[in-house]
């Protein structure tokens, strides 16, 4: 019984691509994952830590908290005060005399309302 050609050139192909994988994964080091002592996992493309999911949620928000400081920068300028938030670019006025207050225009810049 002979094989067609097309299903001959398949079974070639996964042949070659059987032993390729072979040749190839013995790069790679296994890594006891029952093992709670193993945690940093040496590759030739990249050094991998493993973290527990508690640590990343730890570590996440410490972040988050990190983003926050010297978020803001102050300026003077006259009898106003500014506030300059470098993560989104906005100023607005923190502080200025009462009758400047008055005026639309610096009501509207409060960083009460931004």
């Amino acid at each position: 019984m002979t094989l067609g050609v097309g299903l001959d050139q398949a079974l070639r192909v996964i042949v070659l691509a059987g032993l390729l994988c072979l040749v190839g994964c013995e790069q790679y080091e296994m890594v006891n994952t029952s093992d709670p002592d193993t945690k940093l996992v040496n590759l030739k493309t990249c050094n991998c830590e493993i973290v527990a999911k508690d640590e990343l949620k730890t570590l996440r928000e410490q972040a988050e908290i990190g983003k926050h400081v010297n978020r803001y920068q102050m300026k003077n300028e006259g009898f106003r005060t500014w506030r300059f938030d470098t993560a989104t670019g906005k100023a607005c006025i923190m502080l200025t005399t009462d009758a400047d207050w008055n005026k639309p225009d610096t009501a509207a810049q409060n960083c009460a309302y931004q």
